[in-house]
């Protein structure tokens, strides 16, 4: 708030963008699976039918978080991905290497205060850099007041359907989201150097997977052509319950004819734009060549009365002599 009481207006720097990355890939999109699995309408529904559904590719927009930060970045907006396995692993090591505190001081500790780690930590921590609150460990420490609770994980769902995936089609799976995310990353490093963008704790399977990458550049609708070849290779199990429910969902429908249109529409635009493009190019050419016919007429023209004006003074010059 300003000295007169004025709130000022945001500006784009005051803005900050933080997107989870959680690995491995093929946990997060098990995830989505088992939260559509809810519904009792697809309850049965199995992991490679999932792949072959409908709605699946708007599904998997949800864990594009490096494409998302990539947007942000260009605009110039300020973007922080956390890869949660890296937290784990730094965690892991802080756990493994802190110094031993007394019982006394632990009990203490417990008595008066609650540590939050994990993402709550990191947010509070290094992104918002609540320095106030937080340790040199990256862990926020609050007092055990009223209204603050210790946090409990909710987010875990039973599988209300079999896989019907082989561990090698699982891992495929999983790799491929690697090298589309690898693709990804190889744009954001620019962003990184001038500061739009940055990547926390990025975790060693991550790093180890795109530095053995070779740089190629994956589109999300060729990531997923080739998800949907790899759940779809006959792998020995037969598939016994029906995807009917789900594929003829009419809300499946509905998306699935939308996103037709649209695309539709966009190709017939294009297609227009790049026709009435070659109309005007078309016609520049044609008033080009008018003008370059007008042109060399004026020049033959003017190369004609030259040489008039050339033969009527020599003979202007014969007569005199």
């Amino acid at each position: 708030t300003k000295a007169n009481g004025e709130i000022p207006r945001l500006q784009l720097e005051d803005i900050e963008v933080h997107l989870n990355y959680r690995t491995p890939r093929i946990d997060s999109a098990a995830s989505i699976w088992k939260e559509i699995s809810q519904h009792h309408e697809r309850k049965n529904l199995t992991f490679r039918q999932f792949w072959k559904g409908n709605t699946t590719r708007l599904h998997m927009t949800t864990l594009d978080s490096f494409a998302a930060a990539l947007q942000y970045a260009r605009k110039g907006i300020k973007t922080t991905v956390l890869d949660m396995e890296g937290l784990r692993e730094k965690e892991e090591k802080q756990d493994k290497y802190a110094v031993r505190v007394s019982n006394a001081t632990k009990a203490r500790l417990n008595s008066t205060e609650l540590i939050f780690g994990g993402v709550e930590g990191s947010i509070v921590c290094d992104v918002l850099r609540i320095d106030a609150v937080c340790d040199n460990l990256g862990k926020m420490h609050l007092r055990k007041e009223e209204g603050v609770m210790p946090i409990e994980r909710m987010n875990a769902r039973r599988d209300h359907g079999a896989r019907d995936l082989t561990d090698g089609q699982m891992e495929e799976i999983d790799r491929a989201f690697r090298d589309y995310d690898c693709g990804i990353l190889q744009h954001l490093e620019k962003y990184r150097r001038i500061g739009t963008f940055r990547l926390l704790h990025p975790s060693k399977r991550l790093l180890d997977h795109c530095n053995s990458y070779g740089g190629t550049d994956i589109s999300f609708d060729g990531l997923m052509d080739s998800i949907i070849k790899i759940a779809s290779r006959a792998n020995g199990i037969p598939e016994e319950r029906s995807p009917e429910r789900y594929e003829r969902n009419p809300t499946a429908i509905q998306w699935s004819n939308r996103a037709k249109e649209v695309n539709n529409k966009k190709q017939t635009n294009e297609k227009e734009i790049m026709e009435k493009f070659k109309e005007k190019l078309k016609k520049k050419m044609e008033e080009g060549g008018r003008k370059g016919e007008r042109r060399q007429k004026k020049i033959n023209r003017e190369r004609s009365k030259k040489k008039r004006k050339r033969n009527l003074e020599g003979r202007g010059k014969g007569e005199t002599r």
